[in-house]
């Protein structure tokens, strides 16, 4: 069976529909969580962090901070699929909370950078180990040879959704 693969996710929006892409760090494949499994997944994940007083796209902040402390609130927005003004309220509460510091480099007054504090770190790993409960539970059952069939479909998606919206934008 399959246990938990490490995985980071994408989130690729087209139209209507929102796309989660797992990055499975093994073998650089996608697998996916489709439109419907979003809900289900946020839902799990603020319960299983109730008690941290995280709210709703703290998570997804922490986590990209993880492996890319000191952004820009530009590169967060972009990464995290947020849009600028949801992004500076989220931001603002997590400083309120003392999870992240803002910072200015080279004197840029233009440009903040976004660290996690100690505390922060605290979060970011409960918010890893609530993922990782998520995954394994999403999971459960599912043989190696069967998510790796899945891994091989999902990419082709992946592959045909970037190239659509490719095209779109070279008509436009």
């Amino acid at each position: 069976m399959v246990d938990s693969y490490n995985s980071k996710c994408l989130k690729y929006k087209h139209l209507n529909y929102n796309y989660f892409f797992f990055w499975r760090k093994d073998n650089g494949g996608f697998t996916a969580l489709f439109d419907h499994g979003e809900p289900d997944v946020q839902r799990g994940l603020l319960e299983r962090l109730k008690n941290t007083g995280l709210t709703i796209g703290q998570p997804k902040v922490l986590d990209y901070l993880k492996d890319h402390d000191g952004s820009s609130q530009k590169e967060i927005a972009r990464n995290c699929f947020l849009e600028a003004g949801s992004l500076t309220s989220i931001l603002n509460r997590m400083e309120e909370k003392g999870l992240i510091e803002r910072r200015m480099l080279n004197g840029n007054r233009r440009t903040f950078h976004i660290y996690l504090t100690k505390e922060g770190w605290k979060s970011q790993k409960l918010v890893e180990e609530s993922f990782l409960e998520i995954e394994k539970q999403a999971l459960k059952g599912i043989t190696e040879e069967e998510f790796d069939a899945y891994l091989t479909f999902s990419r082709k998606i992946f592959k045909n959704l970037m190239l659509t919206e490719e095209e779109g934008t070279k008509n436009e």
